[in-house]
């Protein structure tokens, strides 16, 4: 979520500066946003790996406890799964994720 906040944050601050900047320093700071963009997505990728280990792991520890998952894994599972779907389709919108978490 805080990655979604420093996007949102960027792009006002790209607006207002829309106001007071040259078409060159604009261009400028477009392309400083595409390249703080591509890292998120890294970023983003990894937590994406770390989520899916940490889910099969979880998995394969319940398996070991003679199938008992936890509420709390659950829900664990179920989130990382909603943001990982979320973030797949590219719909990270609060409506979209509180619409998925029925």
């Amino acid at each position: 979520m805080m990655y979604i906040f420093m996007v949102f944050s960027l792009f006002a601050l790209r607006n207002s500066l829309a106001q007071t900047s040259s078409s060159h320093q604009i261009d400028e700071f477009i392309h400083s946003l595409e390249n703080e963009w591509n890292l998120l997505n890294i970023l983003l990728n990894r937590e994406h790996e770390e989520w899916k280990n940490q889910n099969s792991r979880i998995l394969k520890n319940s398996v070991n406890q003679q199938n008992q998952i936890t509420e709390e894994d659950m829900k664990r599972i179920n989130l990382w799964n909603l943001l990982a779907n979320t973030r797949s389709n590219g719909d990270v919108s609060s409506e979209s994720i509180e619409n998925n978490w029925v």
